[in-house]
């Protein structure tokens, strides 16, 4: 009966957990980056939309939504940085 021989060992070390915390910051930022693009987009529609139709309602809340949106937008980012 014959025993099997280990030549080699693998050490397994551990990864360094910043590289994994770079890339989930790095996804949360596109990830922000997206949604913030669509809101953009979608205000623009809107005051495309009230520009042609004369509307000053439309014009008035796309102007709201925008300041709302790109106020929410600048906090959320400092705050995505600084994590």
């Amino acid at each position: 009966m014959s025993v099997p021989v280990i030549d080699a060992i693998a050490v397994a070390t551990p990864e360094s957990t910043t590289s994994t915390q770079d890339e989930i910051k790095a996804a949360d930022l596109l990830t922000f980056k997206i949604g913030m693009a669509t809101v953009a987009a979608v205000v623009f529609i809107m005051a495309i939309v009230g520009a042609v139709t004369a509307s000053p309602a439309l014009l008035m809340a796309a102007g709201l939504s925008g300041t709302m949106a790109s106020l929410g937008g600048v906090y959320t980012g400092v705050n995505l940085l600084a994590a």
